[in-house]
Parts: C-alpha cells; sequence; structure tokens
C-alpha cells in the first residue's frame, strides 16, 4: 500500500510539473530558404539565447522559454548565420496567469530545417508583438525573451556562477561595438565581438551578457536594458535599445 501511495503521489507530481509548461503552436507566416539575409537588411538582432550544453538534435526546432505574463502575441523570427533558412512564426497564447510562464514552443518547417542549428551558426528572436519588421522604429523599444534555442532548459555556468545571454546581431559599417546591460540598478558584464567567419551573412557580431544565475528569477520578470553603439571612422552613432527577458520560473 505505501509503495502505491508513492507512485501516485510521483504521477500527481509529474502532471502537475508537465501542466506548468505551456505548450503552445505557432503559425508560419514566412519561411524562406537561401535567403541572401545580408547584414544590409533590418533588424539588427538574429538571435537571442540563454546558453546550454546538452544539444537537441531533432529535424524540428527546439525552442523553451520563459514568457512575461502579460505577452499575448509574439513573433519568433529564426535565421541562419548564412541565410540559408528564415522563418518568421506568430504565436497566440491565452493570458491564464499573472505569473511568467515556461512554454515549449513549436512550429511545422515547410522547408528544410537545418538539423545542427544551434546558437552559434542560427539563431531565434522571440519579439513581442506581430511578425512586422520594425525593430528599428524610433519610437519603440522592442521587448525580447531569451530562450533555449534547441538545447536542453539548463544553462551553463562559469566558475563564478554566472549564465551566458548571447546575442547575435547583425551591424552593418561597424569595428567594433560599445555595449552595455542593466539589470533593475546592476550592471552586467557585457562582451562583443565582430565575426569573421565568411559565412556570417546574416549576423556579424555576437554580444555575450554574464549576470549571476541567481537573478534569474528577477529577469523572468524584470527585462534587461541593453544598448549599443557601433563605432566605425572614429564615430560613435546612436545607440540602439532593447529590453530583454533572460529568465527562469
Amino acid at each position: 500500500m505505501r509503495l502505491l501511495l508513492t507512485l501516485l503521489l510521483l504521477a500527481f507530481a509529474h502532471q502537475s510539473n508537465a501542466q506548468d509548461v505551456l505548450e503552445l503552436s505557432g503559425e508560419v507566416v514566412e519561411e524562406v530558404e537561401h535567403d541572401r539575409t545580408l547584414i544590409s537588411k533590418p533588424n539588427w538582432l538574429r538571435g537571442v539565447h540563454i546558453v546550454g550544453d546538452i544539444p537537441v538534435k531533432s529535424d524540428r526546432p527546439q525552442i523553451l522559454a520563459v514568457l512575461p505574463a502579460e505577452w499575448s502575441e509574439f513573433c519568433g523570427k529564426v535565421t541562419t548565420i548564412g541565410g540559408d533558412y528564415a522563418a518568421s512564426v506568430y504565436f497566440e497564447p491565452e493570458i491564464t496567469s499573472d505569473k511568467p510562464r515556461l512554454a515549449r514552443l513549436d512550429f511545422e518547417p515547410r522547408k528544410s530545417f537545418p538539423p545542427d542549428a544551434n546558437h552559434e551558426n542560427s539563431g531565434i528572436v522571440l519579439e513581442r508583438g506581430d511578425c512586422r519588421d520594425d525593430q528599428d522604429a524610433q519610437s519603440k523599444t522592442p521587448d525580447y525573451v531569451a530562450g533555449f534555442w534547441n538545447v536542453e532548459r539548463k544553462p551553463v555556468t562559469d566558475d563564478d556562477g554566472n549564465v551566458q545571454v548571447l546575442m547575435n546581431m547583425n551591424v552593418a559599417r561597424a569595428e567594433k561595438l560599445i555595449a552595455k546591460a542593466m539589470l533593475a540598478d546592476v550592471a552586467l558584464a557585457v562582451q562583443c565581438w565582430k565575426l569573421t567567419v565568411p559565412e556570417a551573412l546574416a549576423f556579424n557580431f555576437q554580444c555575450r551578457i554574464s549576470m549571476p544565475e541567481s537573478m534569474l528569477k528577477l529577469a523572468a520578470m524584470t527585462p534587461i536594458s541593453f544598448d549599443y553603439q557601433r563605432f566605425y571612422r572614429g564615430r560613435l552613432a546612436e545607440p540602439h535599445v532593447a529590453k530583454i527577458y533572460a529568465g527562469m520560473n
């Protein structure tokens, strides 16, 4: 009898945990192969991810993210580093809670999805709103969520207990980037570097934000304020600004 009760409790706990994950299927509104997504095209952010080290092998994308409670629609924009695959996927979750929700995001690629896609050679951007290309609109600061892109939901930590948020960025005419990030009143460490591989056509810079693992719950409710300026021929351009939720519940 005791064994039976234990098994029932375990089954109930598993069921409760499963119910905590929002299973959400998206609508593919655009998908192309060999897009030639060059650096001159709009949308500077081409991927924002919490870095994990346990890859998922699949012919379908594997996306996990903690969504802000108030998000009623958002767009997932996928691209590979060379622009040979790109997709825009519309998601419309029902608001059922006032707390951030862990979501498993799914969509059915109509074209050949790269089986080895990871945060180094591709990326996904989860942006609040619909799938219009207006990230660079001067009147708004876009909201993003950093998700787990084709990895298990287990962030990598360094020796100091920091997790990394990696951003794949499309920046034309830049020798280097000057970037900063804040979470609440705390300044976070940021490093940016230019990619030198020939296939870097859809994104050509990466920035890495490091933050203590203990701040992940805060980052699920309070976005990181991130901005960068490109430095080119002795001049700094106007900053680009974004808010990034990068937490776990």
